[in-house]
């Protein structure tokens, strides 16, 4: 037996009594029995007091500030457990309106709803069920204002559950705001998730469908983030009538939940924390909220909120009555639009009647088509219009109804933040193809509010510009923090560097509104990257700053001097060496000044950098400085190269390539000895036969290789590394490479059309491609033929080039080119070839292919009876000849006798091979004294038909 329990409220007093109905499926009873040994579980209560204070338009929520002494309650930790239902004694959770047999009757009784934290894996649940530990209660339920406060610790983690009233969704609606927040007082961060289970119960109904963005069900439903609806609805009645409940998942202060069940309360009451959904029906509801388990530093807090308490609807009565949820948009922190984007869910109820017992009162195909303003909505999700689900709809008015009654159509918008301080508006028209039921339309109205915001905003002040060099040691670091609206929370501040966490507790970071300033309390490293990010800075309305993050390196240490060149005391040979030195700075770059330099033959050169010093990116600390000098001696000049062939990128059809280069001497003759080379074959290393290789006339290279050496294709690099006079001086051309191309094979022919096959007409188109994909076909060299009597080249324009396949084309029709039938036509290409630089083209073999014409069709010839001859045989037989050189077709013969067809699948209708049809008239065809007629249609195999044959029979008998 369940309890409903009216409540009356008169100054002050609390008068109570109760009303017993059953509900089918419970389980709450057997938890519950009435006892006049009951004892009501106090709590503190608050309401909402929105609209004036109207009952119907207000919730309250009340939380146990007691145990349940007696046990009755299934458990004994009550206290911070909650309840909430309306100002009229209505329930929206299990057992506000609470019976326990005239003890305190109507008392609001928390039990059977719940609140769970996951800890490290670890669960407490403040009810205490099986498997879970229950939270230390360090401050018992109290309210100040509007707010109930319930504070426990479970380790170090610190939990504080805020229950406040909030109206979100316009008038005739109210909420309460359920806020938790988990505080790690601990020195080690801990993963921390939240877990809370909602049973509900609407005026009294314990087993209520669930409506969502995804539909109107009754069996259990899963939602993941980001996949998540922006509320559920629960009605007081499956046909949307009496009171309507509503959970707001995304709000101005809730925060999204990772997963949503909606489904049986008997299962999700000893729900520890893991889950495994069965998708059934259920019949007793209830509501599980997860946010999963997220790192909490020490010292830091998440905060996670939603919302749950008494809905609205807007209806358009009618055949097909509509049920819309109502739209109100609020200002959310920093000048956010909450929800955004919105949920317009349409319910749709089959109320059509009819007094005619055997008429269909369904409504079929029932439609929802969405206008709005598109200036300031913009549709995300749904199709418009769109099909209800279910499609077909049974009439609420028929007993035999099984099927729904009510379905669901649903559309999400984008809120256009252009249209803030503006009123926008929907129409939705609703249709169905039963003739008899009339469609419906709604219209609905919202403002979208002006919401200003203005966040703090952080700037890196120095090291500024991000990404530079320092030659500070001790380089701090100042971020200007400008606060929005409101001044900023100095305990949110959290500086990361190089990965540690910086709060102003520590010595390093100190903060001067608007400054944050950190120093280093050990020098940095010579050579190391700083890496810093403010990552936490909020004001007090709850508005975060931007996340900034920059980086230097750091550069204490002057440039070094190695390897100078040319070597100290020593010998270039000429007149214009370079001059260079090693100055290692692993980290900047560096300032030269060279003085006495002198470049003639055989004098001595001094260079000297008389400052050397690095190049830091800001002026903070002056750069790392130094000096150095060396001399050498200048004496003559290297040798020059020439390529001579094959030139680069050129193209040679020659297998036995040979590759010269000519080497210049500028003043002293070459070192023979100083050549290097080397070659690659497609970019793989290629061994030279020294008898390939010559030197001569004391400037030419020649490479040449034997026959066969190069492939088609090859691409075939030749790099000159080194070659020096007999004084050591190296030629400034080194390293000198280039490269050219193999092709060896002549032009590809392919894909000729027609080839091996019929074509039935005297004009075919003929197709064929040519291509050379190295050097390049050479298209007046391009030869073809017909039958070897016409030839062409592609001036004459018979052959023509389709650029966008590539083909060769010939339209014979075009070009006055006709095959008689059963000819055989013969094409060739009798010549082409491509185009190297050097050695002979590369040439084809004539390529031919042929093709038969046939466009006849075939031939008949009637053998007997012959035309207007009398016969008298009652079972006269046709034999009639039929021919055609590409053979019949039997499929498609058919005999005509008088008006009656016959086909070869007839058992009097026969053929002979492919030339004789013989045809059988059935007994008492009914021939005596009448004239007859018969008529013979056939294609041949090809699809060409005959000439049909016709003749005519009188018969006497």
């Amino acid at each position: 037996m369940k309890k409903l329990w009216l409540v009356l409220v008169f100054l002050g007093l609390t008068v109570c009594w109760s009303l017993s109905a059953q509900e089918p499926g419970s389980l709450k009873t057997a938890r519950h029995p009435a006892s006049s040994k009951d004892i009501m579980t106090p709590c503190v209560s608050i309401q909402s007091n929105y609209n004036g204070g109207n009952p119907a338009q207000n919730v309250r929520v009340c939380v146990a500030t007691a145990d349940d002494a007696d046990g009755t309650g299934g458990g004994s930790t009550w206290i911070g457990d909650f309840v909430e239902g309306d100002l009229t004694g209505r329930d929206l959770l299990y057992d506000f309106h609470h019976d326990v047999g005239g003890v305190d009757p109507g008392a609001p009784r928390p039990w059977s709803s719940w609140v769970a934290f996951n800890i490290d894996g670890v669960i407490y649940n403040i009810r205490g069920l099986t498997g879970t530990f229950v939270p230390t209660l360090t401050t018992a339920p109290y309210s100040t204002g509007d707010t109930i406060w319930t504070v426990w610790q479970a380790g170090d983690i610190r939990i504080t559950q805020k229950l406040s009233p909030r109206q979100i969704s316009g008038p005739g609606s109210a909420t309460i705001l359920y806020e938790y927040f988990m505080e790690n007082t601990g020195t080690v961060s801990h993963n921390v998730g939240l877990l809370i289970q909602f049973d509900t119960m609407i005026n009294g109904n314990d087993a209520t469908r669930i409506s969502t963005y995804y539909g109107f069900e009754d069996h259990e439903q899963e939602f993941l983030a980001p996949d998540i609806p922006s509320y559920w609805r629960a009605w007081e009645s499956d046909d949307l009538s009496g009171m309507v409940a509503q959970g707001d998942i995304l709000g101005p202060e809730s925060t999204m939940p990772d997963r949503i069940c909606l489904g049986s309360w008997p299962t999700y009451y000893s729900v520890v924390w893991d889950y495994t959904p069965t998708f059934g029906t259920y019949g007793d509801s209830a509501v599980l909220l997860w946010w999963y388990p997220v790192s909490i530093p020490p010292g830091g807090t998440i905060r996670q909120a939603t919302y749950y308490g008494l809905g609205a609807d807007i209806t358009s009565e009618g055949e097909l009555e509509l049920n819309l949820n109502p739209i109100m948009i609020n200002c959310a922190r920093c000048g956010e639009l909450s929800p955004n984007p919105i949920d317009v869910t349409l319910l749709v109820r089959n109320t059509y009647s009819t007094l005619w017992p055997f008429d269909d009162e369904m409504a079929y195909n029932v439609q929802a088509t969405i206008t709005y303003d598109a200036s300031c909505l913009t549709l995300v999700s749904g199709v418009n219009p769109q099909y209800t689900d279910p499609r077909d709809l049974c009439s609420s008015e028929d007993p035999f109804c099984f099927d729904p009654s009510v379905g669901s159509a649903s559309w999400r918008f984008e809120l256009n933040r252009d249209c803030m301080g503006t009123n926008t508006c929907i129409h939705i028209d609703v249709t169905t193809t039963s003739p008899d039921i009339d469609g419906n339309s709604i219209d609905y109205c919202f403002d979208i509010p002006y919401c200003e915001g203005s966040p703090p905003v952080a700037e890196v002040v120095r090291p500024d510009p991000c990404g530079g060099i320092t030659s500070c040691e001790y380089q701090d670091i100042i971020i200007n923090i400008t606060p929005g609206m409101a001044p900023i929370i100095e305990s949110s501040i959290i500086l990361q560097v190089n990965g540690t966490n910086y709060t102003t507790s520590d010595p390093q970071l100190t903060w001067s509104p608007p400054e944050l300033h950190f120093i280093p309390s050990i020098p940095w490293t010579n050579g190391s990257w700083v890496t810093f990010s403010l990552i936490s800075a909020e004001d007090d309305s709850g508005c975060v700053a931007n996340i900034v993050t920059c980086n230097f390196q750091v550069d204490i240490e002057p440039p070094i001097f190695d390897d100078a060149y040319p070597p100290m005391d020593t010998v270039v040979h000429t007149p214009t060496p370079v001059i260079g030195v090693d100055i290692f700075d692993a980290i900047s770059g560096m300032h030269l000044e060279i003085t006495g330099v002198s470049f003639s033959n055989g004098d001595t050169v001094e260079v000297c950098i008389l400052h050397a010093w690095d190049s830091p990116t800001y002026d903070y600390c002056a750069p790392n400085d130094t000096s150095f000098c060396w001399t050498f001696y200048v004496m003559l000049a290297g040798p020059t190269l020439e390529i001579v062939i094959p030139q680069p990128d050129s193209i040679t059809a020659c297998d036995d390539q040979y590759i010269e280069l000519f080497i210049h001497p500028v003043i002293a003759p070459i070192d023979e000895s100083s050549i290097d080379f080397s070659i690659t074959v497609n970019g793989e290393p290629f061994t030279v036969d020294s008898r390939w290789v010559s030197f001569h006339d004391d400037s030419i290279l020649t490479i040449t290789p034997a026959a066969g050496t190069w492939h088609n294709g090859d691409t075939v690099c030749v790099t000159v590394n080194n070659v020096e006079d007999i004084y050591h001086t190296p030629s400034d051309d080194c390293p000198l490479t280039w490269c050219f191309l193999v092709d060896l094979n002549p032009p590809d022919i392919w894909g000729e059309f027609p080839a091996d096959t019929n074509v039935t007409t005297p004009n075919p188109v003929i197709h064929i491609s040519i291509f050379d994909s190295i050097s390049g076909l050479y298209e007046p060299s391009v030869v073809f033929t017909i039958n070897d009597t016409l030839s062409f080249v592609l001036s004459d324009s018979v052959f023509v080039l389709d650029p966008r396949t590539g083909e060769y084309i010939c339209e014979t029709a075009r070009n006055g080119i006709t095959f008689a039938d059963g000819e055989t036509v013969t094409v060739c290409v009798q010549q082409a070839w491509d185009t190297p630089d050097y050695c002979d083209s590369n040439r084809v073999e004539p390529y031919c292919w042929s093709f038969t014409v046939n466009f006849i069709g075939p031939t008949a010839e009637i053998v007997r009876p012959e035309p207007d001859i009398i016969s008298a045989c009652d079972d006269q037989e046709i034999i009639i000849r039929v021919y055609d050189a590409s053979g019949i077709d039997s499929s498609s013969i058919v005999l005509n006798v008088n008006g009656t067809i016959y086909t070869i699948d007839s058992p009097y209708l026969t053929i002979d091979g492919d030339t004789l049809i013989i045809f059988q008239p059935p007994a008492n065809a009914g021939y005596r004294n009448k004239h007859h007629r018969f008529c013979l249609g056939a294609f041949h195999r090809f699809g060409l038909h005959n000439d049909k044959r016709h003749a005519h029979i009188p018969h006497r008998g």
